[in-house]
């Protein structure tokens, strides 16, 4: 029975499995008098703010002792090293003679190097494990975290991609070509269908189209098709229903099914939609958005989404 793979990267999917940070940094870290804790973070966060490698770790760690410790800087910054000198002085006289530092903020000599995770976790599980191990850091996912589909998800997906086959097949017979679908063009399905998925909707797509299909549309770009019907459908129905969930072209917790790999433009079109998960079955080895750039996942934009490949059965 064919099956889904989903499309991340390698490198991510690795990452997301690991349990221990893969790489480590060094950071100075200093114990607080806990009632004055508010004024040096205060402190710190204008002397030494962090930077881009660091805004993922947090500056404060209790433990079991009820210790407030705080994240300083890293090591690699111009603080001196513990008994090295700098014009004499020592780091954390040189913390002292800062700018409207307080001595009675901190514990004496209780500066010291610590490590700490140099990335961000990915998932919420690593968050949790490294905070407890290493050192609190900070869970800001870059885009969802991939869930498993269900067995449910899965039958109706099938049902939706073999449904679109069964058109696709339909038009190399010619049974069916659109108005606007030059014959030359390359034969490609897609449609879109609402989340909510029933145990009754896997039916197993030779006879009418699946329920919770929204809209689908043939030809080349087919996805782009089916974003452009969808609009003109949710626009007209927003007009005679102020019920209605979807704002024009706008797909939010939508999903999109088609026979071929969305190209770069489809997949930006996606993105631009709010996409729930895009499912398909072959790749696009020369234009695919999916595979060969991974529009899906892109950390520069404002959306991602999950997407998924059939794997036929030997």
């Amino acid at each position: 029975m064919p099956s889904f793979r989903r499309c991340i990267d390698e490198r991510e999917a690795a990452q997301r499995k690991a349990v221990e940070p893969t790489s480590f940094l060094r950071v100075w870290v200093i114990e607080a008098v806990p009632q004055h804790a508010q004024a040096l973070l205060r402190h710190l966060a204008r002397a030494l703010p962090p930077d881009t490698a660091t805004e993922h770790i947090r500056r404060v760690q209790r433990d079991g002792d009820r210790r407030v410790w705080i994240f300083v800087a890293p090591v690699s910054s111009d603080v001196p090293d513990p008994g090295a000198t700098d014009e004499g002085r020592s780091t954390e006289t040189w913390l002292w003679q800062t700018p409207e530092w307080r001595m009675e903020w901190t514990v004496p000599h209780s500066l010291h190097i610590r490590r700490v995770p140099a990335h961000a976790p990915l998932t919420r599980a690593q968050m949790l494990h490294w905070s407890r191990q290493h050192w609190p850091v900070a869970y800001r996912p870059t885009a969802p975290e991939p869930a498993e589909l269900t067995p449910a998800e899965e039958r109706y997906a099938l049902t939706c991609l073999s449904w679109l086959e069964r058109q696709i097949h339909r038009m190399k017979r010619g049974t069916v070509i659109p108005d606007d679908l030059e014959e030359e063009e390359e034969k490609d399905a897609a449609l879109l269908a609402r989340t909510t998925i029933t145990a009754s909707a896997t039916a197993d797509g030779k006879g009418d189209r699946p329920p919770g299909v929204i809209c689908y549309a043939l030809g080349a770009h087919a996805p782009m098709r089916c974003i452009d019907a969808a609009s003109q459908r949710f626009l007209a129905h927003s007009e005679t229903d102020t019920a209605c969930t979807h704002n024009e072209y706008m797909l939010t917790g939508l999903d999109m099914y088609t026979v071929r790999e969305p190209c770069v433009g489809c997949a930006m079109a996606l993105t631009h939609s709010r996409i729930r998960r895009v499912f398909f079955i072959r790749r696009d080895l020369q234009f695919g958005g999916i595979g060969r750039v991974g529009v899906h996942r892109l950390r520069a934009l404002n959306h991602r989404y999950e997407a998924f490949q059939r794997v036929d059965a030997e």
